[in-house]
């Protein structure tokens, strides 16, 4: 059985898990949806947006969700990272670069590129 979550239900589970991991380094980041389903990116004062939307209406399933934490958590990670010589986050086996976030099995995770020892779900990140 698949499970189906509501547009409002899907939008929670997925800021919730970005702003986890992205709240590391940005205490006061916030993920939120606005009026037309487009996810805004809040830093302090500033914000961006980025390339999801969900609306109310939408009825995603948990691979769907999945997918959309991953493609938002990549689109952050990509695109709005600030320029800086510190990766991050830092893979915990080479120390010397950021892990990726991509779709692993179904399940959104961050995961470093060189090998397969490195897999933590998105919103489970600590300060490694």
């Amino acid at each position: 059985m698949i499970d189906i979550m509501r547009g409002d239900e899907a939008r929670a589970v997925i800021a919730r898990r970005v702003e986890a991991d992205f709240s590391l380094v940005f205490p006061d980041v916030a993920v939120v949806f606005n009026d037309d389903g487009l996810v805004e990116v809040r830093l302090s004062e500033s914000w961006g947006s980025a390339g999801l939307i969900v609306d109310l209406d939408d009825e995603l399933s948990a691979s769907d969700v999945e997918k959309a934490t991953a493609r938002l958590t990549e689109d952050i990670a990509d695109n709005r990272w600030p320029e800086s010589e510190v990766p991050w986050p830092l893979c915990p086996s080479h120390r010397d670069h950021p892990l990726q976030p991509r779709l692993v099995r179904g399940r959104a995770c961050w995961i470093c590129l060189r090998g397969d020892d490195v897999e933590i779900p998105i919103g489970r990140l600590t300060a490694l």
